[in-house]
């Protein structure tokens, strides 16, 4: 059943396969999907069933809740996969009266895809009049919907938390099998995890180095919706001959994009041997890179109000940030990427944007400032002069 091309199948399918196997999971997933919209004998004989079609339509739930061909409960599983365009309209239509449909999806998803789902549901008169997203006593939030129904979003984290085998009645099936669907998880979510303050400074391997890979995908993510430039992460390998940028030391993991219509570029990294420690920040690093030496040297204010930014959310952290070199000789400058420790993971995604919005409005500033030439030979002189000190 696991020879499928979409790893968000895998997921569907080992979510299911619990449900229908272990009592226990089946009982607390009820209880959160089911609400006081079915009566308790009504639950009895719902069966989960994967990969439903109903009659026609063509949509495909990922798994429904039914009793005979009605579907009461629906559950849609996401990692990285956008919404369809039949989602959530037509999978909650295909509901009864009282049903619920829930997406699970990563963390750091549930704001964009609260908006989507609430924007889609409004376009065509399913959501409730006056009706708000409201969080039960489990954490999942629902939105009401016409005809007593209801969508709902969650984390995964939450998911595998609820249906989690207590450690006081040890049962070494569901054990394995919710080991198996939350490292399975883990692996694919690309979600953000949250920092001991020792593995910020300290490195690792396995799961901090794992921490660090995630962390720069959606640090990429966060850069490219800001700047409007395509932010794809990808290894780096030393290049020798590539003396005057981030790639002459170790190998990293991270992009560098030139910025539209400037004489430089924007890199987005993360360094794992070198410069992991290298302060009391994180090992993500973030700066300007790919310059001409009179590039460079007109940079250099801009760079500095940068540092500036990044000084001030360290400040706020109870951290420092060492001063920045004089960067006369240098055609690239980078500097740590402020992450807090002991964050939850949509603790990190905030921070992590306020961060780049702070970090970047100088450089953003000019961009604009500095048409139609941007950061070309004339304008940017004046757009911003040295800093004093």
């Amino acid at each position: 059943m696991f020879k499928v091309l979409h790893k968000e199948d895998v997921a569907t399918g080992a979510l299911c396969f619990m449900l229908q196997r272990h009592p226990a999971i089946r009982t607390t997933l009820l209880s959160v999907l089911a609400g006081s919209g079915i009566s308790a004998e009504a639950q009895e004989q719902i069966r989960f069933m994967p990969q439903a079609r109903s009659g026609d339509d063509k949509a495909v739930v990922d798994i429904e809740g039914r009793i005979g061909s009605r579907t009461w409960l629906s559950i849609e599983v996401k990692l990285n996969a956008p919404l369809q365009p039949t989602q959530p309209v037509v999978y909650a239509e295909r509901l009864e009266g009282g049903g619920s449909l829930l997406f699970v999806c990563p963390a750091v998803r549930i704001p964009r895809l609260r908006a989507e789902l609430m924007e889609r549901c409004a376009a065509v008169g399913l959501a409730a009049q006056t009706s708000l997203w409201e969080r039960d006593g489990y954490g999942v939030e629902w939105l009401a919907l016409t005809g007593g129904r209801r969508v709902g979003i969650t984390s995964w984290r939450l998911v595998l938390d609820l249906i989690r085998p207590p450690a006081f009645a040890p049962d070494p099936g569901l054990a394995s099998d919710h080991y198996q669907l939350e490292e399975f998880v883990a692996t694919h979510e690309q979600e953000l995890w949250s920092w001991g303050a020792g593995e910020l400074t300290q490195g690792g391997f396995g799961l901090t180095f794992a921490k660090a890979i995630y962390s720069t995908r959606v640090l990429c993510g966060i850069v490219a919706e800001e700047l409007g430039v395509p932010f794809q992460p990808s290894w780096q390998t030393t290049r020798a001959s590539d003396a005057s940028s981030p790639a002459r030391i170790w190998d990293w993991f991270g992009s560098r994009q030139k910025l539209p219509g400037a004489d430089a570029e924007l890199g987005v990294c993360f360094e794992p041997i070198q410069n992991w420690g290298a302060c009391a920040a994180s090992p993500l690093r973030f700066g300007l890179t790919g310059m001409s030496d009179s590039s460079a040297e007109r940079l250099r204010p801009v760079f500095r109000e940068m540092h500036r930014a990044a000084q001030l959310i360290f400040n706020e952290a109870g951290q420092d940030l060492e001063a920045p070199v004089d960067g006369s000789d240098l055609t690239w400058w980078m500097l740590p990427f402020p992450v807090r420790s002991d964050r939850t993971d949509l603790e990190m995604y905030q921070d992590m944007k306020a961060a780049v919005e702070a970090i970047l409005k100088p450089l953003k500033e000019v961009l604009e400032q500095g048409k139609p030439d941007r950061l070309g030979t004339q304008g940017l002189a004046t757009t911003l002069s040295e800093p004093a000190g």
